[in-house]
């Protein structure tokens, strides 16, 4: 497999050509611009903790008809292993529906998570206790309506679901195991997550063979299918509770070269991670870290379960990285996965105006480095903030109408790819009926508040920078630097 990764690298892995500035050729555009030097533009290494990526950690629970309690299990990245056994066959004698009180504890479950500003990926089973043994599903016709009565609870709770696993099917909810387990049960499943969940939310199967099942594509030719926004295998992804178990990952790759060509596209857009084990070999030399690092890259690794497998994780921990990236040489290998996992935003210079007069637009350009392993999917927006002493502005970047003379540039952060330096740049008005002042201005990364229910958080991304004053948790923004809106200049 090595060699294989190797070819790869370097298709994929080339040094990145960094874009440069777009100048819009308008002499409004000529304004006097100075460096923020209020920020240190260094990465840091703690861990930094953002939705939809990361290491996680599993959280069980079965559901029972009557008398559920929903767990509360602190503010981390989790896993939702969400037993409903009980509500077939097998285990109570009868297929039932999910009963209001089963229903009801969900609910107050992914509140919980939400109003703790977290994310969660989720996993529905009929694997009693997630044991492995025995299971059996009921049929399919159950399957489907039990998805019907979950769909509106997911959907009101969209933002806090950082993919949804297919599961329901086989040992563990991973589509093997079990005569339930064939093309034509695994297609219903997929079909009916897709329809009763809104589109923000990934789908995601345990193989590549599950996708070319679904999709009706040959599987020798996957690298080929390259999807686009609009399609509905746009949200389908995948999950790979094997990553490096093996040489095919435990049976999760059949030809890993040309399925991990497909995850380079495929999860751009879809949450791709789960669940690492012992490293299954290694060439002189090689560490754990440089391993991971190398295909981590390709397929655009998201998260990993941070408690499986003990044995690669004290690896990790023992190992000094010495890889690609000198700035962490010397770290563990584990603090380099750990905070390379899915997104991690680093602001490397800012340059913007200093004074800015009420009738006039306001200039900003900022280099972002996205040093993470993958890109933003989960759909947020750009905004710039502008902090007073007495009164605070917030202006969306993102979905910024622009007027006469106003222009964005790369102002969407999905579009923000991994390994990628992205240049943004923003020139706009400042808003109506500002008042003068000195300001900070932020950048702010979240969901927009008609996109959340009232009195929980909007998911605001942090920055990785090594500076303790650029995160205001109040604002759940980034400082970038300090500006003087005047009052209109008049001229004689």
């Amino acid at each position: 497999m090595i060699n294989t990764l190797i070819c790869l690298l370097a298709l994929m892995l080339a040094p990145v050509n960094k874009p440069k500035f777009s100048i819009v050729n308008d002499t409004s555009d000529i304004r006097t611009m100075t460096e923020s030097r209020d920020i240190n533009y260094k990465e840091s290494y703690e861990e930094i903790v953002n939705s939809e990526c990361g290491l996680y950690w599993a959280v069980f629970y079965r559901f029972k008809p009557e008398g559920n309690v929903a767990p509360e299990f602190g503010g981390r990245f989790h896993q939702l292993r969400l037993d409903i056994s009980a509500f077939c066959a097998q285990y109570n004698g009868e297929d039932i529906p999910l009963t209001d009180d089963a229903l009801q504890c969900l609910d107050d479950m992914l509140s919980y998570i939400e109003g703790l500003g977290r994310s969660a990926v989720i996993r529905f089973s009929y694997d009693g206790y997630f044991d492995g043994e025995g299971v059996k599903e009921p049929p399919i016709d159950v399957i489907l309506m039990h998805q019907e009565q979950l769909g509106p609870i997911l959907s009101k709770h969209k933002n806090v679901i950082a993919t949804l696993e297919t599961g329901l099917l086989g040992k563990w909810g991973e589509l093997h195991g079990t005569d339930m387990c064939n093309r034509e049960n695994l297609l219903a499943v997929i079909d009916k997550w897709l329809e009763v969940t809104p589109e923000s939310v990934c789908v995601s199967v345990r193989t590549p063979l599950h996708y070319c099942w679904w999709k009706g594509i040959d599987r020798e030719n996957i690298a080929e299918d390259v999807t686009v926004p609009g399609e509905i295998s746009y949200r389908v992804g995948m999950y790979d509770d094997g990553y490096f178990g093996s040489d095919s990952d435990l049976g999760t790759y059949a030809n890993r070269s040309e399925e991990i060509k497909w995850l380079y596209n495929q999860a751009r857009h879809t949450l791709f991670g789960g669940e690492l084990m012992a490293i299954y070999a290694k060439e002189d030399g090689q560490t754990v870290s440089s391993q991971l690092e190398d295909e981590a890259f390709i397929t655009h690794t998201s998260y990993l379960n941070g408690s499986y497998s003990p044995i690669a994780f004290d690896n990790l921990r023992a190992e000094i990285y010495n890889s690609r990236d000198k700035y962490y040489h010397g770290q563990t290998g584990h603090v380099y996965i750990r905070n390379h996992l899915g997104y991690r935003f680093v602001l490397r210079n800012v340059k913007m105006t200093g004074e800015v007069p009420l009738d006039d637009k306001i200039l900003i350009q900022a280099a972002i480095d996205n040093v993470g392993f993958a890109n933003m999917v989960k759909p947020k927006k750009l905004y710039l903030v502008l902090e007073g002493e007495e009164y605070n502005y917030t202006i969306p970047v993102t979905e910024h109408k622009a007027k006469s003379g106003e222009y964005i540039i790369n102002g969407d952060p999905l579009k923000w790819d991994s390994d990628t330096r992205n240049y943004v740049r923003i020139f706009m008005n400042l808003p109506n009926g500002m008042k003068p002042g000195d300001y900070k201005a932020y950048l702010k990364i979240a969901y927009t508040k008609s996109d959340i229910d009232e009195g929980y958080g909007d998911y605001p991304v942090r920055f990785a920078n090594d500076d303790e004053n650029i995160w205001n948790e109040e604002l759940g923004a980034n400082f970038i630097g300090k500006v003087r809106v005047i009052q209109t200049r008049k001229f004689s």
